[in-house]
Parts: C-alpha cells; structure tokens; sequence
C-alpha cells in the first residue's frame, strides 16, 4: 500500500468513526433519543393518569360543596362522633409510595458511558492498526 492509499483509508476511517459516534453516541444520536422519546412517552403518561385523578379529586369536591357527605367519608377526614372509637393499624413493613416513584424515569447513562468506552477502545485499536500497517518510508527502509 502506497502512502497516497494509506492516507485515503486513515481519512476513510477517521470520517466514518466519526460520523459513526456523532450518529449513535453523542448526546443528540439515535440511541439519546431513543431514550429520551421513551422517557417522554413515561411522563405522557404519568400526566394522563394525575389529571384523571384531579377530575375524581374535583367531582369529590363539588359533591362536598354540595352537601352530599357519606358518613365513611366523615370518618376518613378525622370527624368522630361521641359514641365512635378509634383504631390504628400501622404498616408492617414501613412501606409508602411517593409522588416521586411514579414519575421517575429510569436513566440510561450508565449505559451510554459503557457504549462510549467500547466506542473509544474500538477507535484506539483502528489507529493503533493503521499506525502498524502505515508504508515506511525510504529513510526507514534502509535505516
């Protein structure tokens, strides 16, 4: 292979691993985006499902402003009368859902610094081929 061959395929090279990264690595390639449509599809959502429970939360709501009070619901909100007793039963296990377990969305960063890594090893094994393949030069032939 000739020097003029060697530099057209380190700038084959160098223009497809390049374009490669930019493509499917980067922060706005395919694989980001992918995460980032799914993470968007988990908020619609979430979204969905508050506002249904804001519609129940309100129709309870006009109900109260309109008198209609179940007795259970009397209870539920704190009110006793004389002849009722009280009750707790408390969580064995501790465990209560939040707000924040229903919105989180799961992060994929971990795995694109994986990606990254083996892009970067990948590429240093490409130069490193194209550095031990080079054509040497007279100087070097004869040296």
């Amino acid at each position: 292979m000739d020097r003029k061959t060697h530099r057209l395929a380190i700038l084959i090279s160098m223009f497809v691993l390049i374009g490669v990264y930019l493509f499917f690595l980067s922060e706005g390639g395919m694989i980001e985006r992918s995460r980032l449509k799914q993470a968007d599809r988990a908020l619609s959502r979430t979204t969905v499902k508050i506002k249904a429970d804001r519609e129940i939360l309100e129709s309870i709501l006009r109900d109260y402003d309109s008198g209609k009070v179940s007795g259970e619901d009397l209870i539920n909100s704190g009110f006793l009368r004389d002849t009722d007793r009280v009750v707790l039963f408390k969580d064995a296990l501790g465990s209560r859902r939040t707000a924040d377990d229903e919105l989180s969305v799961p992060d994929n960063g971990a795995a694109m610094r994986i990606y990254r890594i083996g892009w970067g090893i990948v590429t240093f094994s490409i130069i490193i081929i194209l550095f031990l393949v080079r054509p040497k030069s007279a100087a070097e032939n004869h040296g």
